[in-house]
């Protein structure tokens, strides 16, 4: 429609093995599934700086029973292999780290979200120096959403009060984006007033 790409914010969210962990298959191997992310992000990098296309996402690890360091460290070991991806198919490690965005499951324990958030910040800045990325592709970018794993079909007001205070945990941990599920999500689609 004539609008010009450069200015494209968000992310798209690739993520091969998280798929793969919560469903079990793919609809293609692996590395055809990493060739695929990395043509899209050699692309993203090139034309759209202010879009990410790898997503990270937590929430197949913890709906699996992952407490949160096992969340992290599974977030944390699969960030790796597709920076491993994306370099192997011609990317920089600046390039592939400014493709990469987190997802992250807040829990309902409010401290120790905040533990988990402000942990998972320095984690991955040494993570990319140990690759030898910049300062700036040391940069994450987490965004967060409450965990599916803790709201209740039986009284589903309360997941108000349960997203409300995961969400702020995330917030005063600092993530840079956020998602309120509406609170009746898991018995039924979502109307104006659960969205509202």
């Amino acid at each position: 429609d004539g609008r010009d790409v450069a200015k494209l914010r968000g992310i798209l969210g690739a993520d091969p093995l998280g798929e793969l962990v919560e469903r079990g298959e793919s609809y293609a191997s692996i590395d055809a599934l990493y060739d695929e992310m990395a043509e899209v992000s050699k692309w993203a990098v090139e034309n759209t700086p202010k879009l990410r296309t790898v997503f990270v996402r937590s929430d197949v690890y913890s709906r699996g029973g992952a407490n949160d360091v096992q969340e992290v460290a599974s977030v944390l070991a699969t960030a790796v292999t597709y920076l491993r991806a994306l370099m192997d198919r011609g990317l920089t490690i600046d390039e592939a780290a400014g493709q990469i965005a987190f997802g992250l499951s807040m829990g309902v324990n409010f401290f120790l979200q905040i533990a988990k958030l402000r942990a998972l910040r320095p984690i991955w800045a040494n993570i990319i120096k140990a690759f030898g990325g910049s300062e700036d592709a040391q940069r994450i970018h987490v965004h967060g959403r409450p965990a599916a794993f803790f709201n209740t079909t039986y009284d589903p007001y309360v997941n108000m009060l349960r997203n409300t205070t995961e969400i702020f945990s995330g917030v005063v941990g600092g993530i840079d984006s956020y998602e309120n599920a509406p609170f009746d999500e898991p018995i039924r689609k979502g109307d104006a007033f659960s969205r509202r």
